[in-house]
């Protein structure tokens, strides 16, 4: 069953990944873009001050190294700058910015920060309709979605909310809890997947101030 919760977890973070690659945004206006910055982590404790975010990841869960977080992104390490422009992605390549994750291998909860380059180098898009485009995109593989929350404030930035939903088995479900903010030509989002066999939500989201 572990095992089963970090392969459907995989798989919400893939399914992501590809959702995040979707060019159907909205070019044109003038839209600033400046970078993303990533965050940097001080033992247990993971800063992104652009984000406003910090998260503490508590005993028993890992960190991906650059290394690995490099390999999904298809870069070498050495691309892997704190200072990330519209520009230089554009030239690497590059979509989606893995800026940190972390998971507990034991119970297959997981938690990851990413940003995603709108199209270069103007685009016009809210953040209601790029959470459409993901959800779209979820909902193609299978997934349910729920787009019926309120905002919530985590750290100093105010976050759209959605929900994704995978039954692996009768009465039993993995959940993709999704944090989405459109700003300053970047898709910023934090994802936390969670199970009943894993730190409840509401445990995960207390990691984070």
């Amino acid at each position: 069953m572990k095992k089963a919760l970090c392969l459907v977890a995989m798989l919400l973070v893939t399914t992501l990944l590809v959702a995040c690659g979707n060019n159907g945004n909205d070019s044109g206006g003038n839209v600033t873009t400046s970078g993303f910055t990533r965050g940097t982590w001080s033992g247990n404790v993971f800063t992104n001050n652009q984000l406003g975010v910090t998260f503490t990841m508590p005993a028993g869960w890992v960190a991906a190294t650059d290394a690995e977080m490099a390999a999904v992104m298809g870069l070498g390490v050495d691309m892997m700058g704190l200072d990330m422009t519209p520009e230089m992605l554009e030239l690497a390549g590059v979509t989606t910015v893995q800026d940190m994750m972390a998971s507990n291998p034991t119970t297959g909860a997981m938690v990851q920060i990413m940003a995603e380059r709108l199209v270069f180098p103007n685009t016009r898009i809210s953040t209601a309709d790029y959470i459409q485009q993901m959800s779209d995109m979820l909902i193609e593989v299978g997934m349910g979605v729920n787009t019926d929350f309120p905002n919530v404030t985590v750290g100093s930035r105010s976050w759209h909310v959605f929900e994704s939903v995978m039954e692996i088995m009768p009465g039993f479900s993995v959940y993709g809890y999704y944090l989405v903010d459109v700003s300053d030509g970047f898709a910023l989002t934090v994802q936390i997947v969670h199970s009943p066999m894993s730190e409840s939500l509401d445990e995960i989201l207390a990691m984070f101030n």
